[in-house]
């Protein structure tokens, strides 16, 4: 977990380096290399803890999205049809 500190250490380098963008630049993506391996290797070991959907249950939650997307959208359309239904007989 972050708690920021990686930012305080960008801020402290840029004090002392000025506006020396390129040498900030080097050690910002030293700094990022070690946080993508440091994230990669953490994120390696949660999956061993996730629990997976079966076939079935995935096909019924993707089936379940689609129809509230549709739904959704066709609630939207209508509402956007009175409105501008209704605005163009006022205008």
């Amino acid at each position: 977990m972050q708690d920021g500190s990686y930012i305080i250490k960008i801020l402290l380098v840029k004090l002392v380096l000025g506006d020396d963008f390129e040498k900030l630049k080097v050690i910002a993506n030293k700094i990022n290399h070690m946080k993508i391996k440091e994230y990669l290797k953490e994120t390696k070991a949660e999956l061993i803890h996730v629990s997976w959907p079966t076939r079935k249950q995935a096909i019924v939650y993707t089936i379940v999205v689609i129809v509230i997307s549709f739904a959704t959208a066709f609630f939207l359309g209508a509402f956007d049809y009175i409105f501008s239904t209704l605005l163009q007989k006022v205008i």
